[in-house]
């Protein structure tokens, strides 16, 4: 008998297919749901960055707003101010700014921060509508101004005769590009700004900018992005910039009315000029008295004024109060000194520096030198090397205070107010050493420990 074998049937392959298409059609349509889920959100993530970006360098040029005003309070030339919103879908303003130091075209300009900038609504080539800025220089005759007459109202922006080097375009798709300017009369916001009623720029700008969707719809309120920017300390009117000149007060207006003469009012007579040439001839005479006495001066003796720093305590040497340190108050200086000074505390660093520490080492060799640490351990080279007088540069300059304030010590240094304290002195020092007062030169050497 042949053996039966084992096998699907034709109904339960039918079957079989069929749940599988199912599967596969729910998988690929949660698939695909999702993809279009991912793009729709980085879609709208890109829109709201494209807002930001754009609403931010609207707010950065409109905070930096300068506007001058004449005497009538209208807006000087080339500072006027342009706001077109008499149609909907392309609205424009034009405006004088000093843009921030990151600002957008920064690198076209330079260092010339005092812009006309523009803003407007264009068509572009894939029938859409985009935002667009553009920069002029202040210094430029075209910028962007339709009419140039100080008697007429601009109310209109021109940009065909600038250049596309200085034309940003801020976003495409445009669905809503709107101003509003705060009327402080009406205490509300108004959708037209004319010069007429306002004949500088408003105290509070708001724009509402939305981008259009890619599927046709039009955008909610609530994906339309708003920013309102307060207009403020830009101004600057006429009186600002002539402030009044202070009433020119005549010569013995604070005097009583008895002490006011013809003569002081008008033209001098010949005793004033007699009295006002003697009075001259005086003063010549006393400064050349004193410029004798300056030349020449006691032997020995010193003026206060050549000390320099040390004006103040030559002072308290001056006894007489003459301006002039003779011998014998310079003497009571240098006694004083010799008095102040204290010649154990650089002996006493200098044999710190040059000591060895007490100690030894258990069976080692013990040398000439005391120096080491308890407990073991080799012994220790000098602590000190002394080098003859040194020839830097710092040393050299001590050496001329040291000679110029005839000083014995670094310490009298210090006292003398040259340095605000010993380590100060120190500090300039090489790294490792520190100053010290040869003996036997009387120079200053370093001393490396």
């Amino acid at each position: 008998m042949k053996l039966k074998q084992a096998a699907f049937t034709l109904v339960e392959s039918i079957v079989a297919v069929a749940i599988l298409a199912l599967v596969l059609v729910s998988v690929y349509g949660v698939f695909f749901s999702v993809m279009r889920s991912t793009e729709a959100g980085a879609e709208a993530a890109v829109d709201v960055q494209r807002q930001r970006i754009a609403l931010q360098t609207i707010e950065d040029a409109l905070s930096g707003l300068i506007c001058y005003l004449d005497e009538n309070n209208q807006p000087k030339q080339p500072y006027d101010f342009i706001a077109n919103t008499e149609d909907w879908d392309y609205q424009s303003i034009s405006f004088v700014s000093r843009v921030p130091p990151d600002f957008l075209g920064n690198n076209l300009f330079g260092s010339e921060r005092l812009r006309r900038i523009i803003f407007q609504v264009e068509d572009d080539e894939s029938g859409g509508r985009s935002l667009v800025m553009y920069q002029t220089s202040i210094l430029d005759v075209d910028q962007g101004l339709e009419n140039n007459d100080q008697s007429s109202v601009p109310n209109q922006v021109d940009t065909l005769n600038i250049p596309d080097s200085q034309r940003w375009v801020l976003g495409s798709n445009i669905d809503t590009f709107a101003l509003s300017f705060w009327s402080t009369a009406d205490s509300d916001w108004i959708f037209e700004w004319v010069a007429a009623p306002a004949p500088q720029p408003p105290s509070r700008i708001k724009v509402e900018l939305a981008y259009g969707r890619e599927d046709g719809v039009t955008p909610m309120s609530d994906e339309t992005q708003k920013r309102e920017v307060a207009l403020f300390s830009q101004i600057i009117d006429h009186k600002t910039q002539n402030p009044p000149l202070p009433a020119a007060r005549s010569r013995g207006s604070s005097r009583g009315p008895s002490s006011r003469s013809p003569s002081s009012r008008g033209k001098p007579t010949a005793e004033q000029i007699a009295a006002w040439r003697k009075k001259r001839e005086e003063e010549a005479r006393r400064r050349q008295r004193d410029n004798d006495g300056k030349r020449k001066l006691p032997e020995g003796s010193r003026r206060v004024s050549d000390y320099g720093r040390l004006q103040n305590t030559a002072k308290r040497y001056d006894s007489n109060g003459d301006g002039i340190l003779d011998p014998g108050e310079r003497q009571k200086w240098r006694d004083d000194w010799a008095a102040s000074r204290n010649n154990s505390s650089n002996s006493s660093r200098l044999a710190a520096l040059t000591g060895g520490q007490q100690g030894g080492q258990q069976g080692g060799q013990q040398g000439g030198q005391q120096g080491g640490q308890q407990g073991g351990g080799a012994p220790r080279t000098p602590v000190s090397v002394i080098i003859p007088p040194s020839l830097l540069p710092e040393a050299l300059t001590l050496n001329g205070e040291l000679k110029t304030f005839e000083a014995r010590t670094l310490q009298e240094l210090v006292d003398m107010g040259l340095y605000d304290s010993m380590d100060d002195l120190q500090a300039t020092a090489p790294d490792g050493a520190v100053w010290e007062i040869d003996p036997e030169t009387g120079l200053v050497k370093e001393v490396y420990l």
